[in-house]
């Protein structure tokens, strides 16, 4: 009896031992953010997808890095970034071609830097790319459709770089896990093309291995965090998350958590919030992170969530908007355990256990300033430009947003309709655009803004003969204090 009461504890303790050297020591993030597409499409940077890009992929970065830091803080774990962009600001956006090529960081080749001096044996890896992708012809065989990253600032299709590629790389260093935050397009060229890229890209790679001088694949933060000390609950759940006590079954192989936004052929609609994808995410993970229902938190429950709410939000969007506007986007959120190369061992179908915190009082639910507006300012980057009709309904739908007290979304609406309105010469919806954008920087308190905007739409309707409305701007821009003399009209 007691020599069996032995083997059972050194049993016991060898898997304790086991599993202390399974315990992650750092969570390492890897960013691969487009801050630099030289993409220009209208010179209101509203519209613009160049700028609307840079954007969304700063609000990845600043809405999961500082989150990812507190929980580490909180957690007793080092935090260390691996910086594959260029700080914004840095890049001559206006002038990419002032741009030295061999210093920039947004490329297949630093890229490859970062992977082979990553050291992350039993830590956490954290994959955040925002920027624009392709796919090829869809494998059947494959499980998950995985986009092609575009790494370069002219936003051609080469040089690219495959994320399976990327997994495969960081899966051979033996992480604990790996959390993969994907926004990208994943459309399809066609085979005659395809075969040009895959070809360009093979020859440019080649040629520029021994060009670029790398002065290090590691920077940024020494300590990306809010500083915000964690609940007692947020904790618990931190812990089931990170270090994964549901897992036991993982044993000297790898969690892969897949979180992609779009599926082969698809567009993924973006903003400078971020989109539907990001948006999902930041729900999903702020309000379980916040559950209190005495029930275990997995990863299957975010990436269930991350699905359900993508797909609410574009559905959400579609109400709204004709047929031929119709957003499709289908995110793959998955959960594997793989080994060292990338085979899957296993997928979990379904999420542990069934966790719904959206009705606990102990969870923020978004307010309507954390909800993006639902119109075309979600661009995909190549399908950006709303209908006609879809400019005059966005005029209306703005003045919704404004009555509904949220001035952003009725600017932001106005700026996207405003030049397809100038382009189909509808003089009358132009001015409208511009008097009801004046009214929404006045509600945000921006007099100047109003005041600019209200002697276009008086001068607007001055010209087409709408004399009602001409006039009545006038007397509110004398009641803005603005001198009658510099507003002069012919309307009577």
């Amino acid at each position: 009896m007691k020599k069996t009461f032995i083997f059972i504890a050194m049993v016991f303790g060898a898997i304790n031992l086991y599993a202390q050297k399974r315990q992650p020591s750092t969570i390492h993030i890897i960013e691969i953010l487009d801050f630099n597409t030289a993409y220009r499409t209208s010179e209101n940077e509203a519209h613009d997808a160049g700028y609307i890009m840079k954007n969304a992929s700063n609000s990845i970065k600043n809405a999961i890095v500082p989150f990812l830091g507190d929980m580490a803080d909180n957690l007793h774990l080092k935090i260390k970034e691996h910086v594959v962009h260029d700080a914004p600001g840095s890049f001559d956006y206006d002038h990419p071609e002032n741009n030295d090529v061999n210093k920039l960081k947004y490329t297949p080749l630093f890229l490859n830097k970062v992977l082979s001096d990553l050291e992350c044996k039993n830590d956490i890896v954290v994959i955040l790319y925002s920027g624009h992708g392709f796919s090829f012809a869809e494998n059947k065989e494959s499980r998950v459709s995985y986009p092609n990253l575009i790494l370069n600032y002219k936003n051609s299709f080469s040089p690219y770089y495959s994320f399976r590629d990327i997994l495969n790389k960081v899966y051979s260093k033996s992480p604990l896990m790996v959390l993969s935050i994907v926004s990208a397009c994943q459309t399809e060229p066609n085979k005659t093309l395809a075969k040009l890229i895959k070809k360009e890209n093979s020859e440019q790679m080649a040629r520029n291995t021994f060009v670029y001088n790398f002065s290090g694949g590691t920077a940024g933060l020494d300590n990306p965090k809010q500083n915000r000390s964690l609940t007692s609950v947020e904790t618990d759940r931190a812990r089931e998350l990170f270090f994964l006590p549901n897992y036991s079954d993982i044993n000297d192989n790898i969690l892969s958590v897949e979180l992609i936004s779009s599926s082969h052929g698809e567009l993924t609609y973006i903003n400078h919030r971020g989109g539907h994808f990001v948006r999902a995410f930041k729900f999903a993970i702020s309000s379980l992170i916040k559950c209190n229902n005495n029930k275990a938190v997995n990863w299957q429950d975010i990436a269930s969530l991350t699905d359900t709410k993508t797909k609410e939000y574009v559905n959400d969007a579609n109400k709204d908007l004709p047929d031929n506007d119709k957003q499709k986007q289908t995110p793959q959120c998955f959960v594997f355990i793989k080994n060292k190369k990338g085979d899957v061992i296993k997928k979990y179908e379904k999420p542990l256990t069934v966790v719904n915190c959206e009705g606990n009082t102990n969870v923020n639910t978004p307010t309507p300033n954390d909800n993006p507006a639902v119109f075309s300012d979600y661009y995909a980057p190549y399908n950006r430009t709303p209908s006609y009709n879809f400019a005059i309904h966005l005029t209306k739908l703005a003045n919704t947003y404004r009555e509904s007290g949220q001035p952003d979304y009725a600017i932001e609406a106005l700026s996207a309709a405003l030049p397809v309105l100038k382009s189909n010469n509808n003089k009358y919806f132009e001015a409208t655009a511009y008097e009801n954008k004046a009214w929404a920087y006045l509600d945000k308190g921006d007099k100047q803004k109003a005041i600019d905007n209200f002697k276009i739409a008086m001068q607007k309707f001055d010209v087409i003969g709408c004399c009602g409305s001409a006039i009545t701007i006038r007397a509110k821009l004398i009641q803005l204090k603005v001198k009658p003399e510099e507003i002069k009209i012919k309307c009577k």
